[in-house]
């Protein structure tokens, strides 16, 4: 009798043009569906690919693991390698096959630590055996995406950021929207990429930002950032409430922000094209911006664990174990029913799963939905 183990399963719903939910077909789905892996070898069982983290492109989607690995679904990252024709399920993405070099001592196994998607761009900071850590970038970035120096739109293998981060440090947190890119390091800089005519990436408001620069002026040590379609979002540590938010004020965005106070400790937070949202320590869901569809938190959603921010909508993971998805949902990325004037539904009702699983992650992107579940240790029996 083998020993028991646990299984996990990944779930999608929601816009599919290019085939990233990884679901077998391109046809936009309103129910939650099992995503497939290409198995080429055992590890690549979706019973044993345990996804962490889910990440969004405009037509790609990438899966972090607790391993650190990395799985594509849809455009390919690199966009014009030979993956380009678009799986229509997840499979492994090779970092060191993808990499332009590794003649400066890159040696695997490689681990990715945090990943980030714009339009038709993808980030990685991944570290190898030796110990180093380095961002790379792939894909087209013609407003400065990639962050690899000026001119630089298009990258088809994996390429790094020059000089980046700064000797000594880490990153601890990357966020990205439709053109530009944030991370924060461990010494509580924030440094960005990409476009910046509406001062999302600080002063000055240059259309085009190449290369990693360090933001100016923010009041306190960062600790989170996030970014939407023409802003960005700052927080300090999570007891300080502190929030600080540069770019575009369409919607209220900045001027319409909580006060620290009001913020009080938060768990997470994330952001829309439009919006900011922010999961207090007692399970509440803060939330300002447009809401032309529907986008802020709805008033009975309470007890909530996770929040996953989208482009237009936001999904929830509560103390029940229900998840619950509202916002824009044409592409069915809420549930059923959705006519492109937003709405709520519980996409995942925790009565529905099988006795002894539990959902454990859920992931949100450009009009789509994920759901993590976990399914409890079973034995093989013989017959």
């Amino acid at each position: 009798m083998s020993q028991p183990s646990t299984s996990f399963s990944l779930l999608s719903c929601g816009s599919n043009s290019c085939g990233q939910l990884g679901i077998g077909h391109k046809d936009d789905v309103d129910t939650l569906q099992p995503v497939l892996f290409q198995q080429s070898s055992d590890k690549d069982s979706p019973d044993t690919v345990r996804v962490t983290r889910v990440v969004a492109g405009g037509n790609h989607t990438l899966l972090l693991t607790h391993s650190g690995e990395v799985y594509w679904s849809g455009d390919s990252p690199a966009k014009s390698r030979s993956e380009n024709a678009a799986p229509l399920q997840f499979s492994r993405f090779d970092i060191g096959a993808a990499t332009s070099t590794t003649s400066d001592g890159w040696k695997p196994p490689f681990h990715v630590s945090l990943a980030a998607a714009t339009l038709e761009a993808s980030i990685f900071v991944v570290g190898d055996a030796t110990g180093q850590t380095k961002v790379w970038s792939c894909g087209i970035g013609r407003k400065g995406e990639l962050g690899l120096g000026e001119l630089r739109a298009a990258a088809s293998v994996l390429s790094a950021i020059s000089d980046f981060p700064p000797p000594g440090t880490k990153l601890v947190d990357l966020s990205a929207s439709l053109y530009h890119v944030v991370a924060v390091l461990d010494n509580g800089e924030a440094w960005g990429w990409g476009a910046g005519r509406k001062g999302q990436l600080g002063d000055p408001s240059d259309a085009v930002i190449w290369s990693p620069r360090r933001f100016s002026g923010i009041p306190f040590s960062v600790a989170r950032a996030v970014c939407g379609r023409e802003f960005t979002c700052f927080f300090g540590s999570p007891e300080s409430g502190n929030i600080f938010i540069i770019g575009s004020d369409k919607d209220g965005i900045r001027s319409k922000a909580p006060s620290p106070s009001t913020v009080g400790t938060w768990k997470d937070v994330g952001a829309s094209w439009h919006n900011v949202f922010v999961l207090k320590a007692n399970g509440t869901l803060e939330g300002w911006g447009k809401n032309n569809l529907a986008q802020l938190p709805p008033a009975n959603l309470t007890g909530v664990l996770q929040i996953a921010v989208g482009s237009e909508h936001a999904v929830a993971l509560d103390s029940t174990g229900a998840v619950t998805a509202w916002g824009w949902g044409k592409h069915g990325e809420c549930g059923p029913g959705g006519d492109g004037t937003g709405h709520q539904n519980v996409i995942a009702p925790a009565g529905n799963l099988p006795d002894g699983s539990k959902v454990v992650g859920i992931g949100a992107g450009w009009a789509t939905s994920w759901v993590i579940v976990e399914h409890a240790p079973t034995s093989y029996h013989p017959n």
